[in-house]
């Protein structure tokens, strides 16, 4: 099965991967356990980056009013999905397996999204939403 050309360098993904593994403190490559829940921890941390930006680009805390911008924003969602790229790699080892797991999830939300817009079902009548 062929694919067409994606934007991903995956030698990059697979070398990044590596270079994690290899550069960890002695404790984590002692306890690979660990590693995997630090791997996994990172993705939350880099969220909460994106939502630290967020709130300082919409002026959220009135105290500070805002503070960051919508590059800065978009750098820290970015790190963001990287960073759970690299976990998901983490784990699989293998970047096909990375690859066909993220594809095959677009391709799913892709479909319901398709499904739903072409969803003509009356509303609900109790609540006026869609099931």
């Amino acid at each position: 099965m062929s694919y067409q050309e994606d934007s991903i360098d995956w030698q990059d993904v697979q070398y990044i991967d590596e270079w994690l593994d290899s550069k960890v403190s002695p404790a984590y490559q002692e306890q690979p356990l660990a590693q995997d829940w630090a791997r996994l921890s990172k993705v939350s941390e880099e969220l909460g980056e994106a939502i630290q930006e967020f709130i300082g680009l919409t002026g959220q805390n009135p105290r500070k009013g805002v503070t960051s911008s919508e590059p800065q924003f978009l750098e820290e969602v970015a790190d963001t999905l990287i960073t759970a790229l690299l976990c998901m790699q983490h784990f699989t080892k293998d970047t096909w397996v990375t690859r066909e797991i993220i594809r095959s999830r677009i391709e799913r939300t892709a479909k319901r999204a398709r499904a739903s817009v072409n969803d003509v079902r009356p509303p609900d009548s109790e609540h006026g939403l869609h099931p």
